[in-house]
C-alpha cells in the first residue's frame, strides 16, 4: 500500500509486538469480520492486535491481557468497536464493560457502537440513560460502561473488559477490575492507549510489562506498540511513516502539521509519537478551580453563551452574570454530545423567558454553523449577537485567567465541566493566547462557553435584576 499524499510505500512495522503463536485457533477472523461489517477493514496493525486477542489455547484465551499503543488517530476506534462486537457474539450471557479516561467518554463509546451496530443487526439493543448505558445482544451477552473510578468493576464479574485511553487508568480502577476477572474462564482484558506522561504510573507499570512480554513465550500479555525512536524523530516528517501505521489512510500529512502548529512540543511528542513525556502542564491549577466551586442560583438576568466542538463532538449552553461580592458567576445550562442541533431551540426558549443580555458565540470556531440561526433569534427579539473574533477572545482567555487566579469567579461544578477544564491546553496567538480545542482530548464546548459567557458578562457588567420569577431549564 501507498500514502496516497506522500507517494511512499507504507511498510511501518511495530517498535514491539507479541509474536502470535503459529498453527494456533481462534476467533480472529470475526473480528476482522465485524470491522468489514462496519465498513472499515481492518489494516495491518490492526489485524495484528486481533490476531492476538482473538489467540485461543484449549478453548480459552492465549492471552488474557492485550495491550496496544499507537499514536493518535491511527484507528483505535475501528479495532476496539470489531473486537467487542465479534466477542459479544462468541458466547452466550456474557458481561462485557468498557471504560476510559471518563465515564462520560466511555458512554460515547458505547453509544457510537450502539448506533453502528443497530444499523446493521435490528435485533440488537441500544439503551441510553446516564447510567443505564446498556447493548444487548440475541444471545443476552451485555456491554455496559463503569466509571474509571473507586467503583468502577466493583461487585460485578467481567468477561470482557475494554480500557480506552489505557494511560489515564488507576491503580484503583484495576484493582476493581482485575477480581472480577478471575472466576470467568473466558475472561480478557484488552488496553489501548497513546502513550502518556511519567505521571502515569499504572499505564507505564503495564507498557513495561508488555514490552518485557515480548520474548517471553510463556507470557499471559500480548503487546504491541508502534512508536518512534526517539523525540526528535517526530519532528521530522520523513520518518512518520515508519511508526504511523494509519498515515495515509486515517489521518494526513497536513492534518498532522496543522494539529503540531498548535501543541506544544512534548505533547506533539507524546500524541503522534506515541513516546511518553513529562507532566502535561496545566493550565489552571487545581487549587484555583476547586476555589471557584459554587453553589449558584438562577438569575433572572444574564448573558448566554453557546460553543460547539468538532473532536471530540460535543456542544454547550451557559450562562454568566455578576453576583452581588463582586465574582462573576458562571453555569452550564447544558451540554450534550454529538451535534448541536438542540441548541437553536433552547436559545430561543431561554430569550423568550428570560432577560438575556446578549448572546455569545466564538465566530471562529464550529459554532459558527449556528450563525443564522442565532441571527434570526437575536433579531427577533432585539437581543444583541456578539460574534467574538480571535482576539476578543483571546482577551476573555486572559480575563478568565486572571479572575480564576484572584478568586472572582464562582463556577458550578458538574464532571463535564470538570474534566474540559482539567484537559484544557492554549495555544499562542501573536502576543496573546487562546484555548486550543486540537490539543485537548475532551470536549472544549464546556470550557470555551464559560470562558465566553464570564468575558461578555463583565464587560457588560451584567447583574440580576430583583422583582423576576425564578424558572430554570
Amino acid at each position: 500500500m501507498k500514502c496516497a499524499e506522500c507517494g511512499r510505500r507504507i511498510r511501518t512495522e511495530p517498535r514491539f509486538a507479541t509474536e502470535p503463536t503459529k498453527g494456533s485457533r481462534g476467533w480472529w477472523k470475526a473480528i476482522a469480520k465485524a470491522a468489514e461489517a462496519f465498513g472499515t477493514p481492518l489494516m495491518e496493525w490492526q489485524r495484528l492486535g486481533a490476531r492476538l486477542l482473538g489467540e485461543q489455547d484449549g478453548g480459552v484465551p492465549r492471552y488474557q491481557t492485550v495491550i496496544v499503543s499507537v499514536p493518535r488517530q491511527q484507528g483505535k476506534t475501528t479495532l476496539s468497536h470489531a473486537a467487542i462486537d465479534a466477542r459479544a457474539r462468541l458466547y452466550e450471557g456474557q458481561r462485557m464493560f468498557g471504560t476510559a479516561q471518563s465515564r462520560i467518554y466511555a458512554a460515547r463509546h458505547l453509544e457510537n457502537l450502539g448506533q453502528r451496530l443497530i444499523g446493521l443487526d435490528p435485533e440488537i439493543q441500544l439503551r441510553l440513560g446516564v447510567g443505564a448505558e446498556r447493548i444487548t445482544w440475541p444471545n443476552g451477552t451485555r456491554f455496559e460502561v463503569i466509571a474509571p473510578n473507586k467503583g468502577g468493576g466493583h461487585g460485578d464479574s467481567i468477561d470482557f473488559m475494554l480500557v480506552d485511553e489505557g494511560w489515564e487508568l488507576t491503580d484503583v480502577l484495576l484493582g476493581g477490575i482485575r477480581p472480577a476477572m478471575i472466576a470467568r474462564p473466558h475472561a480478557q482484558m484488552l488496553v489501548i492507549s497513546t502513550m502518556g506522561t511519567v505521571e502515569s504510573e499504572t499505564w507505564n507499570r503495564l507498557v513495561a510489562r508488555g514490552r518485557d512480554a515480548v520474548d517471553d513465550p510463556d507470557a499471559t500479555v500480548a503487546y504491541v506498540e508502534y512508536s518512534a525512536e526517539n523525540d526528535e524523530d517526530v519532528f521530522d516528517e520523513d520518518t512518520w511513516h515508519d511508526y504511523m501505521p494509519a498515515l495515509g489512510v486515517t489521518v494526513t500529512h497536513k492534518a498532522i502539521r496543522a494539529a503540531m502548529e498548535d501543541m506544544e512540543p512534548a505533547e506533539i511528542v507524546r500524541a503522534f509519537g506515541n513516546r511518553t513525556t513529562q507532566a502535561l502542564v496545566t493550565l489552571f491549577p487545581s487549587d484555583w478551580v476547586e476555589r471557584a466551586w459554587s453553589v449558584i442560583q438562577p438569575p433572572p438576568r444574564f448573558v448566554l453563551a453557546v460553543d460547539v466542538n468538532d473532536e471530540p463532538a460535543g456542544a454547550t449552553v451557559s450562562t454568566s452574570h455578576l453576583t452581588d461580592d463582586g465574582r462573576v458567576a458562571v453555569r452550564v445550562v447544558q451540554w450534550r454530545y454529538g451535534t448541536p442541533r438542540w441548541i437553536p431551540e433552547l436559545v430561543e426558549r431561554m430569550v423568550d423567558e428570560r432577560d438575556v443580555e446578549a448572546i455569545v458565540y466564538d465566530a471562529g470556531g464550529p459554532a459558527r454553523e449556528l450563525k443564522p440561526d442565532l441571527e434570526a433569534i437575536a433579531e427577533s427579539r432585539l437581543v444583541p449577537l456578539i460574534d467574538r473574533k480571535p482576539r476578543d477572545f483571546a482577551a476573555d482567555c486572559a480575563r478568565f485567567y486572571d479572575a480564576l487566579r484572584e478568586g472572582r469567579v464562582a463556577m458550578e461544578k458538574t464532571e463535564e465541566l470538570e474534566a474540559s477544564i482539567a484537559a484544557a491546553q492554549r495555544k499562542t496567538l501573536g502576543d496573546m493566547w487562546v484555548i486550543s480545542r486540537r490539543m485537548m482530548n475532551q470536549d472544549a464546548s464546556l470550557l470555551i462557553s464559560v470562558i465566553l459567557a464570564h468575558g461578555v458578562a463583565a464587560e457588560l457588567a451584567v447583574s440580576p435584576v430583583a422583582g423576576y420569577s425564578i424558572h430554570w431549564f
